[in-house]
């Protein structure tokens, strides 16, 4: 099972691409106020570098200490969703 986590801590931003329980990649960046711009193009960036579609993924998860009210996590929920419903079909 293919999962991705978004996770968001102290304004940096990593993906963390999973196979049963073990980290198979991550991509770390600094949070800019570009989430919106920069976030699908990294997860198929890292993605395509294992080998993989979005289809392969099983879920995806979103990981945060920021609040539900600030726009980076609202911007990161809405594509963990979008990720997730997509492996649905």
């Amino acid at each position: 099972m293919n999962i991705l986590k978004i996770k968001i801590e102290q304004n940096k931003i990593l993906l963390a691409l999973e196979k049963d329980g073990k980290v198979l990649d991550t991509l770390e960046w600094k949070e800019e106020n570009n989430l919106s711009q920069k976030l699908l193009e990294e997860i198929d960036n890292l993605l395509r570098k294992n080998g993989l579609s979005q289809d392969d993924l099983e879920k995806a998860e979103v990981v945060s200490d920021m609040s539900e009210q600030f726009t980076t996590r609202r911007i990161a929920e809405s594509v963990a969703q979008a990720l997730s419903i997509n492996s649905s079909f």
